[in-house]
């Protein structure tokens, strides 16, 4: 049996989908437009290339196959809004959550609908996982 979340979660206006090669372009974008909210928080967008999102994505790829990370990207209308991603780098069996919103797209929700608040869905992923 395999014991990893599902590739895809719907959430009702909120879908959490498990990042692909396909998605360069939109990672990319959505993070450059992103920077000047990123950067002060998170070290990896200073510098951020065409060849970092690729990196980002194989490296997604890596994770999931071998069950140490779990990256989504938050789709919102079609567009990808920011990611979301489980990562097992804390004491064995437990998960660190990490994500991040566009911030055309911050102070509505997606955040907090992403994270599970009040709906259980980063549980559901942990017990999973």
């Amino acid at each position: 049996m395999d014991a990893r979340p599902d590739e895809l979660i719907d959430l009702g206006e909120v879908t959490l989908r498990r990042f692909g090669a396909d998605d360069l372009d939109a990672v990319y974008q959505a993070v450059t437009d992103s920077l000047g909210h990123l950067i002060p928080w998170l070290p990896w967008a200073a510098g951020y290339t065409r060849q970092s999102a690729a990196e980002f994505l194989a490296q997604s790829g890596r994770g999931w196959t071998s069950g140490t990370v779990y990256d989504y990207a938050i789709i919102v209308g079609g567009m990808l809004a920011g990611s979301i991603s489980l990562m097992a780098r804390v004491e064995p069996g437990g998960l660190e959550i990490g994500y991040w919103v566009h911030p055309a797209w911050t102070r509505r929700g997606l955040a907090s609908a992403a994270t599970g608040t009040g709906t259980g869905v980063v549980w559901r992923l942990v017990r999973v996982a």
